[in-house]
């Protein structure tokens, strides 16, 4: 089976005058959609699926010089899954690596239904994850199991600013039914998953609400179209989420769209683990010496003599080249895919410039310096778990409920086999938009605190929220922002004598367009956008309208 492809870049427009070949029309999303009069299978089904594809429909959108060109092909999805009512589970949840040359994948939990002629179709959501620049492109599959016509597969949405594009097309299911009987602590897994869920409402209803809310303000500096891949609103203890944008529809599974965390995971991943480890170590962790703990830091180019772990997560090691405060400059070869010692290796490249926390540089090599730091800290402790992304899953983020499929990170290739080592820390986790509002519910109105118990270290956490004023980090000088514990923050006082409490924002921001909006109120505005939008003071206003920030 060959379906003809073409690309439609920027650059092809330029050397075709945009006449593309004949291509078939891109699914719209609603073929995956679970009919309305289907009927719940009569049997309990349980099964192993096997998904291949020739070449598929592919249009490009946007690809940047330095990603390799896509193969129009889907890796090979090869998976046992489970049926609870309505419910088709893949038994494997989590990143799936593969031999295809752009792409591993997530398969997330989907639809399954008898049809009116007796037979029994599922639609399921899954993944595709760009090894290059970890961007997620979410796509979605449909076919009728036993039944040997082919399947249908459609990707076109993303969070990447680097690369977009539209694959779609047939694929070849084969279905084959084993005994999945030892199953039940899955289904009981996903049953869990679903009741820990945050009560979710529509973002409309927010007004229903709070009818003196201003949702057009809120969207103030946002795309319009699908470069906006979602949004929302969580405030006293609802969840107010916006639709999941595709390019040719809603995403008809918006609880499980996987979106790049990109440097959110700076906040999410890094600073929580820092903070959690000081709960249980000891504050002392912040004073650490990198160099105490990493004997490549006797090799770098800089001077890491009195940098410690504070410095590394303030983004103060004092190691850069331009002092501009977002260049983000390191070395090219850290993003590749790469053991361990050579990611550390290009992490320590860059020159000694300013004495350890007297200048904030943007520097993403640091935060993967301070990982491997905080692993080898957990090794010198004897704790029962070394790996500091594993550390944060036990103690943080299994604890709060998240999915998962956001409890991975991408890892150093190690011995040839990838996704195995240090976890990158700067950049590589996954979100859905339950698990991001669970994260930051657990920072802004927590205050750390799961089932009653201290799991974040207070001090650490009120000086991560600005809520410290002897430990505020140091002003980036970049639109009125500080940075501190691997978050940013906008002293609202900047936006009018309104604040003349001094009230603080606090952001974990990401690039493409990714930020979660803490409010000191207790609101919480989070958004997904492509378009490489950032606003931030927009949301601010509005979001003191429904509860100021100060008293008066």
């Amino acid at each position: 089976m060959t379906r003809m492809t073409t690309v439609t870049t920027r650059a092809a427009c330029i050397l075709v005058a945009c006449v593309a070949l004949s291509m078939p029309e891109m699914y719209s999303t609603e073929v995956f959609v679970q009919p309305p009069s289907a009927q719940t299978p009569r049997v309990k089904l349980g099964g192993k699926v096997r998904v291949v594809s020739n070449d598929l429909n592919y249009r490009e959108h946007e690809r940047m010089q330095f990603i390799p060109a896509n193969s129009p092909t889907l890796p090979t999805f090869d998976f046992a899954y489970v049926q609870r009512g309505s419910d088709f589970v893949p038994v494997r949840r989590g990143l799936i690596t593969t031999t295809h040359p752009n792409f591993d994948y997530f398969l997330h939990p989907g639809k399954v239904w008898q049809n009116a002629d007796g037979g029994t179709s599922a639609s399921l959501p899954f993944t595709l994850m760009s090894r290059f620049i970890n961007c997620t492109h979410n796509g979605l599959l449909t076919f009728t199991l036993g039944n040997k016509q082919p399947g249908k597969v459609l990707i076109n949405q993303e969070t990447c600013h680097f690369m977009k594009f539209d694959l779609w097309g047939q694929v070849e299911v084969s279905y084959e039914e084993i005994d999945l009987s030892a199953t039940d602590d899955i289904r009981n897994a996903f049953e869990e998953e679903i009741a820990h869920r945050l009560p979710l409402k529509t973002y409309a209803d927010f007004t229903k609400d709070y009818p003196e809310a201003d949702l057009e303000l809120f969207d103030t500096g946002l795309p319009k179209d699908d470069a906006l891949s979602t949004k929302g609103i969580f405030f006293n203890g609802i969840h107010y989420a916006d639709q999941c944008r595709t390019r040719s529809g809603p995403h008809p599974f918006c609880n499980y769209m996987l979106m790049s965390s990109f440097s959110i995971a700076k906040t999410a991943f890094v600073s929580v683990a820092m903070m959690t480890l000081a709960e249980e170590f000891g504050l002392d962790i912040y004073g650490q010496r990198i160099i105490d703990y990493l004997p490549e830091a006797n090799m770098a180019k800089g001077d890491w003599t009195a940098v410690t772990f504070n410095n590394t997560g303030d983004m103060t090691s004092g190691h850069y080249q331009n002092p501009s405060v977002m260049a983000d400059q390191v070395a090219y070869s850290f993003f590749d895919d790469a053991p361990r010692k050579a990611k550390l290796a290009a992490s320590f490249e860059l020159p000694y410039k300013a004495p350890p926390g007297t200048k904030m540089t943007y520097v993403t090599s640091d935060t993967f310096v301070l990982v491997a730091a905080m692993d080898a800290y957990l090794k010198r402790k004897n704790a029962p778990i070394t790996d500091s992304f594993e550390y944060i899953v036990e103690r943080v983020f299994k604890p709060i409920h998240l999915a998962p499929d956001v409890l991975v990170s991408r890892r150093t290739r190690e011995h040839g086999v990838p996704n195995v080592g240090t976890a990158f820390g700067g950049y590589g986790m996954f979100w859905t938009n339950d698990a991001a509002m669970k994260v930051a519910k657990l920072m802004l109105l927590e205050n750390g605190r799961i089932d009653g118990k201290q799991v974040l270290h207070p001090r650490a956490l009120d000086a991560t929220m600005q809520r410290d004023p002897l430990d505020r980090g140091l002003d980036m000088r970049f639109f009125g922002v500080w940075y501190k514990n691997g978050a940013w923050a906008l002293l609202a006082k900047l936006l009018g004598e309104r604040f003349n409490c001094n009230p603080w924002v606090t952001v974990m921001s990401g690039v493409s367009g990714v930020r979660i909006v803490m409010m000191p109120n207790g609101l919480i505005f989070y958004y997904f956008n492509d378009a490489q939008a950032f606003p931030l003071a927009e949301q601010v206003i509005p979001a003191d309208q429904i509860a100021p920030f100060c008293e008066g």
